[in-house]
């Protein structure tokens, strides 16, 4: 019978080691830092708390206001002279020993003093800004208080001209070279707004004043205003703001500019808001923020058409105070108009080389390139708004399954219930008992149209179905006052508000826009500016 082996034990291993002589030592595992110094500059440095091992692959950090008078920072190096090897934020660093990365200083090409306002009280100030890099068909400053790296402005470039400028002069038009250096100026700074963390902030702008050689604060430039808090420079939403301002200066170029006459903002907005689209390629960008209806404004009819009125006005009682939601709706209406067109992005162009500056540009590419009977605007703005309460997946309530939108709804508890209606709103409400007849002192522009769920459509009185559409359908976006018009009685609507779209995330900020007139002014009812 053979015998077992016996697997050696890790003692007897041990003490066959000590018999051939060999020694057994615990080698510590080296853990490095990286530091940054600021080289002469003051601000804020990068902290890196990272214990790094050998051969470990480190990214440097980028910093965040640290300025140095008259230099603007260029990178890092790992001699304070600049001798030693240099990284740029972002990049990758092998670590195989303690390092310290010095701040590298530059002096800048330019420098250059621009007037900006405080969009908190409309004053006017000054500004020192360093050209921090330069493109085919762009410039960018930077205020020097910000401390904006270079390599953040050369990425800038970088997008605006592989992407941003060929996409939006392609759809929307050519710029106006106004100070005949062929390339619009970016200027990044912390927009004074008011913004404290949450809310809503202004993204950007673009100041028609500076595209004038008169005036006591023109800067005298194709320009655009870039904010820097709380967007982040090089994010992607920077870059959505920096496509929606461009087509305002496009848009600018070839209305205003050409014979003195500005498209009606809800227009200039779509279009903006379309541009972000175009840049980012997500139908639902601004969807969640429609969907949520976070201040109950869009169910009370809240709507693009009237940009400066009842909802958007922070200064009046309103405690519904929503700009936020002309931009959903607007962005919603021009995705409409995308999807149905049988030129795709092709239909922006088309409005914005109207010769009209009104409703008019719009009803007139819809007539040309969607169908005939949108001609009438009465009959595009009812479509436009069926299209969010029926979510069909074709014909022209819906989107083509693109787009999914909460049907809000109006649900009252007493029959006969009246609301005032700004030209452009309309509210959707759930029938309680069928039909339905709104009393004879409605307002002249104001109509009704039934819905069923099967999506057919009452537009005679009385009217039938399980929601009805009350809307004003007045074309002049200028007009003043309010309708009356009535919605549906009691009863539990059909479909439930989340209309089986599952809840989405909404940021705890808002960005928005703001409108400046040709003299510089502006109106806090359109800025969203406390």
């Amino acid at each position: 019978m053979k015998k077992k082996r016996r697997l050696p034990l890790f003692t007897d291993i041990l003490f066959m080691l000590g018999i051939l002589g060999c020694r057994l030592e615990y080698v510590p595992t080296m853990v490095y830092t990286i530091s940054y110094d600021p080289n002469g500059g003051s601000g804020t440095v990068p902290i890196d708390t990272t214990p790094y091992k050998q051969g470990d692959a480190a990214t440097v950090l980028e910093p965040k206001r640290l300025i140095k008078e008259t230099f603007v920072f260029a990178g890092w190096n790992t001699k304070p002279d600049g001798s030693g090897s240099s990284y740029l934020p972002g990049s990758l660093i092998t670590v195989d020993a303690e390092l310290i990365l010095y701040a590298c200083w530059i002096t800048p090409p330019d420098t250059r003093t621009f007037y900006a306002q405080r969009l908190t009280d409309g004053e006017w100030y000054e500004l020192n800004a360093d050209l921090l890099a330069e493109g085919e068909h762009c410039m960018i400053y930077g205020d020097r208080k910000e401390g904006i790296p270079i390599p953040t402005a050369e990425a800038i470039i970088e997008e605006y001209e592989s992407v941003i400028y060929p996409a939006m002069t392609d759809t929307f038009g050519a710029i106006e070279d106004i100070d005949e250096n062929g390339k619009v100026i970016f200027l990044l700074l912390d927009i004074i707004d008011g913004y404290k963390g949450s809310g809503s902030y202004i993204m950007g702008y673009f100041q028609p004043a500076d595209m004038y050689r008169y005036g006591d604060y023109s800067n005298q430039a194709d320009m655009l205003y870039l904010d820097i808090d709380p967007l982040g420079p090089g994010s992607r939403e920077f870059y959505a703001s920096l496509a929606h301002e461009l087509e305002h200066l496009i848009n600018f170029s070839n209305t205003a500019a050409k014979d003195g006459r500005s498209q009606d903002i809800w227009i200039d907005e779509g279009l903006a808001t379309a541009a972000e689209y175009i840049y980012g390629g997500d139908p639902n960008h601004r969807i969640p923020y429609y969907n949520a209806d976070p201040y109950h404004s869009i169910v009370y009819g809240n709507n693009f058409f009237v940009w400066n009125g009842y909802w958007e006005d922070p200064l009046s009682e309103n405690v519904s105070y929503d700009p936020a939601a002309n931009y959903a709706t607007v962005y919603l209406f021009f995705q409409w108009l995308r999807i149905h067109s049988r030129i795709g992005t092709g239909i922006y162009k088309e409005i914005i080389n109207s010769p009209y500056r009104d409703y008019r540009a719009v009803t007139e590419a819809a007539a040309r390139w969607i169908d005939p009977c949108f001609a009438e605007w009465e009959t595009l703005l009812r479509s436009g708004m069926l299209a969010n309460v029926c979510n069909a997946a074709e014909g022209f309530w819906g989107y083509k399954g693109e787009i999914k939108t909460v049907c809000h709804y109006f649900q009252s508890t007493g029959g006969d219930l009246w609301q005032r209606f700004s030209p452009g709103e309309g509210i959707v409400s759930a029938f309680g008992e069928s039909p339905f007849s709104p009393n004879n002192d409605s307002g002249p522009h104001i109509r009704y149209v039934g819905l069923s769920r099967t999506g057919e459509l009452s537009e005679t009185p009385p009217y039938t179905g399980d929601y009805l559409l009350t809307f004003n359908a007045n074309s002049d976006a200028g007009a003043s006052g309010y309708e009356q018009g009535y919605l549906a009685g009691t009863g539990t609507a059909f479909l439930p508000r989340d209309s089986g779209i599952p809840d989405q995330f909404l940021p705890n900020r808002y960005p928005i826009d703001v409108r400046f007139n040709r003299d510089g002014s502006f109106s806090f009812s359109s800025s969203g500016a406390k």
